[in-house]
């Protein structure tokens, strides 16, 4: 199989499991997916705020995949999205758009920013990590 970026980036680090930054303003939210990928792994990076996010980001190595709500105190999901798609330091990192917004233009909004895929609160914590899988190129382990 062919490394992708992303599969670089978690060779390099030295382990198999994902680097996974969740943005959302709903701390529930947060604990519920760094409590399950924790199961797995996967290391957690939670935030609860949109500016700190990019401020994060900017000071940080890039996750190797962000998990982003639309609706965010202050600046929008779609707006980070946007940001984070053009800026060459973190395009390549795939972005699941997390999101209780359910209509087709919320979803197309996404698409707009750059999201790779877009998932609908309530979700179901197993196909979240196998759309994160994918998108990382395979390389999320299944917990023993």
């Amino acid at each position: 199989m062919e490394r992708t970026p992303i599969g670089e980036r978690i060779a390099e680090r030295g382990d198999s499991m994902a680097q996974i930054m969740v943005i959302d303003d709903e701390s529930s939210i947060c604990l519920l997916l760094h409590e399950y990928f924790s199961l797995f792994g996967h290391e957690t990076i939670a935030i609860n705020d949109g500016w700190e996010a990019l401020e994060r980001i900017r000071s940080m190595p890039v996750p190797d995949i962000f998990l982003l709500d639309c609706m965010l105190p202050g600046i929008s999901g779609w707006d980070i999205c946007r940001q984070l798609k053009s800026d060459p330091r973190t395009g390549q990192a795939p972005v699941i758009m997390v999101s209780a917004l359910t209509r087709e233009s919320d979803i197309e909004n996404g698409t707009r920013a750059g999201a790779d895929d877009y998932v609908t609160k309530p979700f179901d914590l197993d196909l979240l990590l196998a759309k994160i899988e994918k998108l990382i190129g395979g390389r999320v382990a299944k917990a023993q």
